[in-house]
């Protein structure tokens, strides 16, 4: 799954208002006087699936367009973005180097942050290049009239990735329905919570079956 860049800003703020690395009650307490209760299920939400892949790794990619974007944060927040998306980002390079992803084209995470230039024309006088965040750079895609968003659904389809983690729960999720012919699908961190818990649950009903079929065989 690609990380939203707003997923990675709520993963920092669940480790900001946790302890030992896992939201506690008084945590939940202040994300609800802060975000409300719906939005405050998706960071639980978020927050469980952390404790879920402590034991085997997220299967979670960033892409270099969040990294731009927390390069508009100026002060101590913008530095802290960009540290805790350089965590994330070793994490996956790690993930690389174990070829747990070999469906996932790497390069298609990267952006361009220059014009590219083709060979025997280094000469010629060329414009700077632009933010790549631009609308210049990013081109239209309706409904998302947010650049970021676009530029991740880009970085998504360049890399082979299908899914994408959300909490944005106003664009990028309500607007979900028009990447199906693209073949990217919008997760909110509930709808991977409910599918973790359901398989977990069938999981350990296959178990006590499979006890309990072998307790009848003995």
């Amino acid at each position: 799954m690609l990380l939203d860049t707003c997923v990675i800003q709520n993963l920092k703020t669940l480790g900001d208002v946790g302890e030992d690395g896992h939201l506690t009650d008084e945590g939940e307490r202040i994300l609800v006087s802060r975000f409300g209760p719906t939005f405050t299920d998706e960071l639980v939400a978020l927050d469980g699936m952390l404790e879920v892949f402590e034991r085997n790794g997220a299967p979670w990619v960033v892409s270099e367009s969040s990294l731009i974007e927390f390069e508009k944060v100026n002060g101590a927040k913008g530095h802290d973005l960009r540290q805790w998306w350089h965590e994330w980002a070793r994490y996956f390079n790690g993930c690389l180097d174990e070829d747990w992803y070999p469906e996932i084209d790497p390069d298609g995470l990267i952006v361009q942050r220059g014009p590219q230039v083709a060979d025997g024309q280094l000469a010629l006088e060329i414009a700077p290049p632009l933010w790549p965040l631009s609308a210049d750079c990013v081109p239209t895609f309706k409904p998302f009239d947010d650049a970021g968003d676009r530029a991740l659904v880009r970085d998504a389809m360049r890399a082979g990735i299908s899914t994408v983690l959300t909490t944005d729960l106003k664009s990028f999720w309500r607007n979900r329905s028009a990447l199906y012919p693209l073949g990217v699908e919008i997760w909110r961190p509930t709808d991977l919570w409910m599918t973790l818990c359901h398989e977990q649950a069938v999981e350990v009903a296959r178990w006590r079956a499979a006890v309990e079929a072998a307790s009848w065989a003995g």
